[in-house]
C-alpha cells in the first residue's frame, strides 16, 4: 500500500498500456492482526455484532432490552445502499 501511494500502474481497458493512478485515501494498511490493536477494526466488530443482535438477539440482549443499539448508527449509515430497506441494510 505504501508503494501504491507513489506508483500504482492500472491496465487500460481495451487498450494497450497502463496509466498511473496513485492511491490517495487509505484508511489503514491491510494486514492480519488482532482487533485489540486497531480502533477501526474494533468499531467494525461492534457494528457487525449489533447488526447480528438486531436480527437474532441473544438472551442477554433480550433481557436488557438492548436490541435497539444498532439504531444509534443511523446518522452514519448509507441508507441508499438498499432500495428494499429504509435503514440501508443489504440482505443477501
Amino acid at each position: 500500500m505504501r508503494k501504491m501511494r507513489v506508483h500504482n500502474p492500472i491496465p487500460n481497458v481495451g487498450n494497450m498500456g497502463y496509466r498511473d493512478m496513485p492511491v490517495t485515501n487509505i484508511i489503514e494498511d491491510p494486514n492480519m492482526r488482532n482487533s485489540e490493536h486497531s480502533y477501526f477494526i474494533q468499531a467494525v466488530d461492534v457494528s457487525a455484532f449489533m447488526l447480528f443482535q438486531l436480527f437474532s438477539p441473544n438472551s442477554y440482549i433480550r433481557k436488557k432490552t438492548a436490541n435497539g443499539y444498532f439504531n444509534r448508527l443511523k446518522p452514519v449509515l448509507n441508507t441508499h445502499a438498499s432500495k428494499f430497506r429504509s435503514d440501508g441494510i443489504v440482505i443477501l
